[in-house]
């Protein structure tokens, strides 16, 4: 095939290009977007396991002090039945 015998307009030859820079252009914008919002989430995630870790030491130190509790409740229970 001649090109020269089916010329393509110049106009259309150049849009070609230039929808495919916008698409490429359009593609990175997204890209970006979706990393930004990948790092966000990494940051929700992080303050996510920080506040589970503080959780779990709150309870950790609840059940604890529950348990001295229940000791205290058990030896004043047996002082006061001897009597």
């Amino acid at each position: 095939m001649n090109l020269c015998s089916n010329p393509v307009p110049l106009p259309s030859f150049l849009a070609l290009p230039q929808s495919h820079q916008k698409q490429a252009h359009d593609l990175e914008n997204e890209v970006a977007a979706l990393r930004a919002e990948l790092e966000r989430k990494d940051e929700q995630l992080v303050a996510a396991a920080a506040r589970n870790r503080e959780a779990q030491e709150q309870i950790s130190e609840l059940q604890q002090e529950l348990e001295n509790n229940a000791g205290v409740f058990r030896t004043l229970s047996c002082c006061t039945r001897d009597r």
